[in-house]
């Protein structure tokens, strides 16, 4: 063949961009510049429905209408922008949008000027090049439409046999092949029908099986999961094109089982017989599907435990040696006949059903034999994986025989994109991007990585090389074609031909390295450290690009488990390089904004210290709301994974000429870091939460409940300290749940101050209207509705707590979880125990102050760093006395708490706060120097102390009681 093998990057060089630079910008001159700008202080809340933004998957992308206001903000029309690390183009999108910006985002940004903006995109990957180039560029859209007709009648006849398969009807009632509706569609029809009901058709094709025939077809395995009808011989064999088709992996019934065996020895102390432990193979050899043993016929969920078809015996899949995957359903869609009322009959007429089967004996013959249309355009058999590479070690691609990228793809899949490829290469050179652009896009889903779901709609991990157990064969003609409109969609946008962007390929730390102070404002997303590893996550895309990322220049952080390849100070390193870079383009006295997103604080303070290391002065910080969130991130709002729920923006400055940058972050830097993280962190979520009732009545829109999660308290975290010149190395979600513990309340994974009535709707202070009681009892169904109910019950009149159990279980008696035995955790939390009466009621103002009793938890937080050698100064010995006091005095509380949630006569049980407490005062005690001291401080203190290990001993004898009358008389153990 004639036809180029290798597809180009349409890149520019540093040369054709220093052209564009020349002949677009405008030259730096102090003696002139003018240019004042403040920061941009908006949080903004964009999501990612835009069908455009939509067009093309990548692993990271900013939505351009979040990007907008901050160009609109910081530049003026035909500025120059950069972003150094483009990834998809949204920048490049963002800046041709400010020609015609949405109304409500020029609003929102008083004294902004329309226009388009000029962009210069780079990246290290081929993959992001390829996609911001086919974003922001134009292209014949009726060459493109001629393209996409030819494509489909080149392909259309490879395409139906690949995809295309057989219905079976049995040939009665409606399918009566003497019918005229049937038999004007059969190539065979019988012998005696009547030759007036022989109506000529368009698609004559269907066909009339004899019974030996159709189950020839299908299979032995497909007939004993669908039986066919009995007593009919004949069978009409109806044409049927596969929407997709379920894989499944295949696994060997076979392992080992530790078991306990006599060994023929007894033990002499208890005369028992002693045992040992062996593993013992179990098993039967057999190979079956997870399909078929896993996949619970009634919901269509996956059970965690299966038993072999064969033998009977139970695993689960993690037990199993994993020996190949097989094609188990095929969901695919027909035109048949169906029965259909006229008047007070019935007639048949034509329908088209979707439905699905087990795969048959055919099918898996085609699918064999479909590697021969691969030809000599199978691109992806050359590029080769990194047997090395993270993401290939942590899913064990090396057991599943992942060399190359064609291994990503079934044959049918593989063959179906090599002749897509085949003609894209054929069309005119400059239609093949958006062609090429068009095939990228649904590579990914025509994968094997693409997940099988109980819904039927399938999805990838975006970011990782995973391969589900059970996945979805899409086909792959269906999804390029229906990718057309969105193609012809970006290619048809009209663009200022003048403010295209120019797009680049190579590292951001030698960009335009001739060129400097020539670029009005810089925004970019830039590798979030070890969130994810670019080189692999694009490796699909670059494969049909053949063109690699230079792994070396990657800026990536590889954690320990994957290989520990790049280190932080790896990372730091190039970041370091890059921001310098950027320094040096950038006009003084210009911004640059970091979009970023990690819950690592020593990732932040590494961004934090390269930018200002190379002269950036950081201004200040907002966040940004994506609203569609990651799977990852929705599991870290939940507590399950450790990621930042919503981006970080830093808004830097880079020095004009003539004016030094300014030490104020320096300065205060240096006070904050004389106090403890751990009591600024409180004292900043604290007046977040605060704040925040105000803030979700005064804009709905961007604030709410979300933004007291532990992932928002970070992003929050970080654009609040970071200005201030604190150091977050040290800040990361863990670290942000034990600080919120020790003074907040955590209520369904969300934070609130102790004294804020949760559940509460009646305006009190600074709280808002976070709960709607209704007029009738309020239904229990998480924390907060729990609350809810009990401020309700509790309103009118105080209750004990014998008097209110009873209607907690009947309002609770549905509730599954553990909610439903938490009375007592809420009523402390929450309500007032009356002392004298013992009966729990709504706290009044100052109760609840004392609820939210912030001096006493900082006592008793800095004793407990204090005894952990952990606190720094050294306190004195009186404040150490007041430690005591202040323990003291929370145990007591906690203790008459705990008679409250009892009735009269039964033995309470003792929260572990208020055990803690007790013993930690007697420690404290042995370090406090009794002539140091006032005496009768001491005394009281020593007369405290004494208490307190009178309780925590009776605590522990009733402990060890209760073991024993559990256990009955104490015997020898078994192991001396």
């Amino acid at each position: 063949m004639d036809e180029p093998r290798e597809y180009p990057v349409p890149v520019a060089s540093d040369e054709e961009v220093a052209a564009f630079i020349s002949r677009y910008g405008t030259p730096y001159d102090p003696e002139t510049d003018d240019y004042e700008r403040g920061p941009f202080v908006a949080n903004i809340r964009e999501g990612k429905n835009d069908p455009i933004y939509n067009a093309h998957s990548y692993h990271t992308k900013v939505p351009p209408r979040a990007i907008i206001p901050y160009i609109l903000h910081y530049t003026e029309p035909g500025d120059i922008i950069l972003d150094p690390f483009c990834g998809s183009g949204m920048t490049g999108v963002a800046a041709l949008m400010c020609e015609a910006p949405p109304e409500d985002i020029l609003q929102a940004v008083p004294g902004s000027k329309k226009g388009a903006r000029r962009a210069i995109l780079n990246d290290l990957s081929p993959a992001a090049c390829h996609i911001a180039y086919n974003y922001c560029t134009p292209v014949d859209v009726e060459g493109l439409k001629a393209e996409f007709v030819r494509i489909k009648a080149a392909v259309k006849e490879e395409f139906d046999w690949l995809y295309g398969t057989e219905h079976y009807e049995p040939a009665i009632g409606v399918y009566e092949p003497t019918k005229p509706e049937v038999a004007c569609h059969l190539k065979n029809p019988l012998p005696n029908t009547p030759q007036d009901s022989l109506i000529s058709v368009v698609d004559r094709e269907w066909e009339l099986l004899d019974r030996s025939e159709v189950e020839r077809r299908m299979g032995p395995e497909a007939l004993a999961k669908q039986p066919i009808p009995g007593g009919v011989e004949q069978f009409i064999c109806i044409p049927a094109m596969i929407h997709y088709t379920i894989w499944s992996d295949l696994y060997s019934c076979g392992g080992t089982i530790t078991v306990e065996e006599p060994t023929g020895k007894v033990n002499t102390r208890t005369r028992l017989p002693c045992l040992k432990k062996v593993r013992r193979p179990r098993g039967c050899g057999a190979v079956f599907s997870l399909w078929d043993v896993a996949i619970d016929a009634t919901t269509g969920a996956v059970r965690p435990r299966f038993e072999c078809s064969n033998c009977q015996q139970s695993w689960v899949k993690t037990q199993l040696k994993r020996c190949g995957f097989a094609p188990v359903v095929t969901n695919y869609s027909y035109r048949g006949l169906k029965l259909r009322r006229r008047g007070k009959g019935t007639v048949i007429g034509d329908a088209t059903v979707r439905t699905e089967r087990p795969v048959y004996q055919f099918e898996k013959a085609r699918l064999s034999s479909s590697k021969k249309l691969v030809c000599d355009f199978s691109v992806l058999r050359s590029f080769k994986m990194w047997a090395d590479g993270p993401q290939y070690r942590r899913n064990a691609l090396r057991g599943r025989d992942i060399q190359t990228a064609a291994d990503f793809f079934t044959d049918r899949n593989h063959a179906g994109l090599a002749l897509l490829y085949r003609e894209i290469i054929r069309a005119p050179q400059h239609l093949r991007p958006s062609l090429l652009f068009c095939l990228t896009a649904i590579c990914p889903s025509m994968s094997r990585m693409y997940i099988f779901r109980e819904s039927r709609k399938g999805s990838i991990l975006k970011g990782s090389l995973y391969f589900p157990s059970l996945f979805q064969e899409m086909n792959v003609c269906a999804a390029f074609f229906s990718k057309e409109s969105d193609v012809l969609a970006l290619a048809g946008r009209k663009r200022h031909e003048q403010a295209i962007p120019a797009v680049m390929w190579g590292s951001s730390t030698t960009l335009l390295s001739n060129l400097s102070e020539c670029i009005d404002y810089i925004f970019t997303d830039p590798p979030f450290g070890s969130n994810l590893y670019y080189s692999e996550a694009g490796c699909l895309f670059d494969a049909w690009l053949n063109k690699r990322m230079d792994r070396i220049l990657e800026a990536v952080i590889h954690r320990k488990e994957d290989g520990g390849m790049k280190t932080l100070a790896d990372y730091g390193r190039l970041m370091t390089a890059s921001f310098r870079r950027m320094y040096e383009l950038l006009k003084p006295g210009r911004f640059l904004t970091v979009e970023f997103n990690n819950s690592d604080g020593q990732v932040f303070e590494a961004i934090k210290n390269a930018v200002r290391e190379v002269g950036f002065a950081i201004e200040n910080m907002v966040f940004l709301d994506k609203v569609h969130k990651t799977f990852k991130q929705k599991k870290g709002d939940k507590g399950e994974e450790d990621v930042a729920g919503h981006d970080v923006l830093f808004n830097l400055r880079k020095p004009s000429k003539g004016r030094a940058l300014s030490s104020d972050h320096e300065e205060v830097g240096r006070d904050v870091q004389t106090s403890s993280l751990e009591d600024l962190v409180s004292e900043v979520i604290s007046e977040h939460l605060r704040t925040l009732p105000q803030s979700i009545q005064k804009d709905s829109t961007i604030y709410s409940d979300e933004h007291r999660t532990t992932p928002f308290l970070n992003t929050m975290l970080m654009n609040t300290l970071i200005p201030r010149g604190v150091d977050v190395s040290r800040l990361n979600l863990p670290f942000i749940d034990r600080v919120c513990a020790r003074y907040f309340r955590k209520v369904d994974g969300r934070w609130y101050l102790r004294d804020e009535a949760v559940g509460d709707d009646r305006p009190n202070g600074n709280k808002g209207r976070l709960f709607q009681i209704p007029d009738d009892n309020v239904t229990v169904e998480d924390e907060k509705s729990a609350i809810a109910w009990l401020r309700q019950t509790l309103a009118t009149t105080p209750l004990r707590i014998g008097e209110l159990r009873p209607h907690w279980m009947k309002t609770t008696v549905k509730l599954t979880g553990d909610l439903s035995t938490q009375i007592e955790q809420l009523l402390r939390e929450n309500f007032w125990l009356d002392r004298s009466t013992r009966r729990w009621r709504i706290p009044t103002a100052d109760e609840l102050a004392e609820l939210n009793d912030h001096e006493r938890q900082r006592a008793c937080h800095d004793a407990e760093r204090f005894l952990e050698g952990r606190l720094s100064p050294h306190p004195t010995d009186a404040e150490i006395l007041g430690w005591i006091e202040k323990l003291y005095s929370a145990a007591g509380r906690l203790e008459e708490e705990a008679l409250g949630l009892v009735e009269p006569g039964e033995e309470p049980v003792l929260p572990a706060d208020l055990i803690a407490y007790y013993r930690m005062m007697p420690r404290l005690l042995q370090s406090v120097l009794k002539e140091n001291v006032d005496a009768s401080a001491y005394t009281r203190a020593s007369r405290q102390c004494r208490t307190a290990a009178r309780k925590v001993q009776e605590h522990e004898d009733r402990k060890e009681a209760e073991a024993q009358s559990r256990s009955g008389p104490r015997q020898g153990k078994l192991f001396d």
